[in-house]
């Protein structure tokens, strides 16, 4: 099994592995909000609003944005 553990001010959160960049999307108190970055589907926000990037392109602007998973 390969995962990663990331440590930051808002907890500690299980990733997948965490090689290089990553970085948290947070929507405030909402869940199951999909977030995509550089076009891609990430997943979903959990029931606190958190979501663990995980191989972020490194000092760039990564655009988030999300909407309501169906």
């Amino acid at each position: 099994m390969d995962g990663g553990l990331a440590l930051m001010k808002e907890g500690i959160f299980a990733t997948r592995p965490l090689l290089q960049s990553f970085g948290l999307a947070q929507v405030p108190d909402i869940g199951g909000v999909r977030i995509y970055a550089n076009n891609q589907d990430m997943g979903t926000t959990d029931k606190k609003g958190y979501l663990v990037l995980a191989a972020l392109r490194e000092k760039q602007h990564q655009g988030e944005c999300g909407r309501p998973a169906p």
